[in-house]
């Protein structure tokens, strides 16, 4: 028997009410729902499946979302027609989060969220809804959200039913294959080691992975980053508030705000906390003051620090290597967050056990992949990225022309860019 709801009317400010017994209304609803069903064909003689002609002009739900996204829905219809009722079903892994444009006392929402009606509007013509998706074991699946309604127009009654397909899905990382040994090589003259044979994953889902590699549990080993291993990091403030220099003569307005993003880096160098802290909170009040009145100032200052970066990796092959690995990785549909760490060899062997932490595009995390300990053999000393002990085959999804959406806020994105 359907509850009180949670979910609140948008369009009201009444908070809702606590669980409890269900109100009349609600218990009510299924009774009246299945009744109107059931005399249909008698007293809705003239019935259409929206395709769309009057009295509906057009209806939305996306045909597609990634799993624990929410969907933005709606139904309007021509304001020469008055809305009697729409009712909607959801299946199990879709509910109703928000209802527009509803009167307090003209919807009515079942405690699982996932069976709305709508019999009273604030404004003749639409409806808009929000449908939220659960994270579900399955990686792909096609549920199905059903509305039937009826309007009127003097004395005549129409209805309205139409099904909509929407296809839920989330990436799937996993382990192919995971050997005991690795051999590791640091070819003379080559910016790109040797490593074989891999760990092998890949994603068996449509949405995109961001993914985490780490030393698993109890380990000693730590990766190193290799910004700072290098002291690249130094190179680049430097490089760095060298550019910012070039800017004063553009900006002559905003001497004080460069010399202050100078002082910053200069500390960050010094390692000086306490310069470094003023620095931000002179900052955090003069950036608010320019992205108003300087708005050409933010994009140069953003050209400024990828200059920077740019020249300080524009001579190492190793790192153009890295990058190179990782946009092939990332076609995969597998995104690597540290991409710089990285394993320091000697030569010899270790026993190493890893851990992959992976989220969704919505910052959901999955449970953790689990590898090894595998044993790593380097036949030299070397600095190792650690992406490299992974293997990840063409997927067949990059075969497929898919249209599938997974960008919270966004209703369409071509997954297949």
């Amino acid at each position: 028997m359907a509850k009180k709801n949670r979910v609140r009317n948008a369009s009201s400010a009444r908070k809702p009410g606590k669980r409890g017994k269900p109100s009349a209304r609600v218990e009510f609803v299924r009774h009246r729902i299945a009744a109107a069903a059931r005399t249909a064909d008698s007293t809705m003689p003239s019935t259409k499946a929206f395709g769309f002609g009057d009295p509906i002009t057009s209806a939305f739900v996306p045909p597609f979302g990634l799993q624990g996204q929410e969907l933005s829905c709606h139904v309007t219809w021509d304001r020469a027609y008055s809305l009697q009722y729409l009712r909607f079903e959801c299946e199990a892994a879709v509910r109703c989060l928000h209802v527009y444009n509803a009167l307090d006392n003209g919807l009515a929402i079942t405690a699982e969220g996932n069976e709305f009606e709508v019999t009273a509007v604030r404004e003749n013509g639409y409806v808009g809804f929000v449908l939220g998706t659960k994270v579900l074991d399955v990686a792909d699946v096609l549920v199905s959200v059903r509305t039937v309604g009826a309007f009127s127009q003097g004395s005549s009654t129409l209805g309205v039913s139409k099904a909509f397909d929407l296809r839920l899905f989330r990436p799937d990382l996993r382990v192919v294959s995971c050997p005991d040994t690795i051999r590791v090589g640091f070819p003379p003259g080559s910016a790109k080691p040797l490593v074989e044979p891999k760990i092998v994953i890949e994603n068996l889902g449509k949405g995109t992975v961001l993914a985490v590699l780490l030393p698993g549990g109890g380990s000693k080993v730590r990766f190193v980053d290799y910004f700072e291993l290098n002291k690249e990091r130094d190179r680049y403030t430097s490089l760095l508030i060298q550019r910012l220099d070039s800017m004063k003569a553009d900006y002559p307005q905003l001497l004080g705000l460069i010399e202050i993003w100078q002082t910053l880096f200069r500390a960050i160098q010094s390692q000086d906390e306490n310069v470094l802290l003023s620095s931000m909170e002179r900052l955090r009040t003069q950036m608010a003051s320019a992205e108003r009145g300087e708005p050409d100032f933010i994009q140069d200052l953003s050209e400024a620090f990828l200059d920077a970066f740019l020249a300080t990796f524009a001579l190492d092959l190793r790192f153009k290597a890295w990058i190179q690995t990782l946009e092939s990785t990332r076609e995969q549909r597998i995104v690597l967050l540290n991409p710089l760490a990285s394993l320091s060899l000697k030569g010899g062997s270790l026993q190493l056990p890893l851990e992959i932490r992976h989220y969704d595009l919505l910052g959901h995390e999955y449970p953790r992949l689990q590898l090894g300990p595998v044993r790593v053999e380097s036949s030299a000393s070397g600095l190792l990225p650690a992406f490299e002990l992974l293997g990840i085959p063409l997927s067949n999804l990059l075969h497929e022309q898919s249209n599938l959406s997974e960008r919270p806020g966004k209703e369409v994105e071509n997954e297949s860019r």
